[in-house]
């Protein structure tokens, strides 16, 4: 991801585990960083990160896919994004998925089926697809 940026952009990760970016190469790491969840308040910690953050360009989710969990980080990080913001969701629950596109009407949907598993692209009415498909 770092790597796709062209050098401007900044990519923010986020996680309870600590040995986050070891594959992330030292010349790029000047453009990442960990900010790492307090485990027991990762919800107020999440909400917190999110709020501090300038405006998101692309969100992708791959950490705990257990619903409440996909449902709480859609919604926090909604507000923080651009009117051209893509959404990327690992390992997606379709009815998480179906209530934030219910409450949030503006997005298209493009969905993966991956064998037993689902991963989707949220992008809004704004971006065409020729764009998303050339990136």
């Amino acid at each position: 991801i770092l790597t796709a940026l062209n050098s401007s952009g900044f990519l923010y990760s986020t996680d309870i585990a600590k040995f986050v970016g070891f594959v992330i190469p030292d010349y790029l790491k000047l453009r990442w960083k960990f900010l790492k969840l307090n485990k027991l308040f990762k919800h107020f910690h999440f909400k917190s990160i999110i709020n501090s953050l300038p405006n998101i360009d692309i969100f992708l989710h791959d950490s705990n896919h257990e619903p409440r969990w996909q449902a709480f980080e859609l919604e926090m990080i909604y507000h923080k994004l651009n009117k051209t913001s893509i959404i990327l969701i690992d390992d997606v629950n379709l009815d998480v998925l179906r209530n934030f596109i219910h409450k949030h009407s503006n997005f298209q949907t493009v969905i993966i089926r991956e064998k037993s598993k689902f991963s989707c692209v949220l992008y809004h009415y704004l971006v065409s697809i020729e764009r998303i498909s050339s990136v």
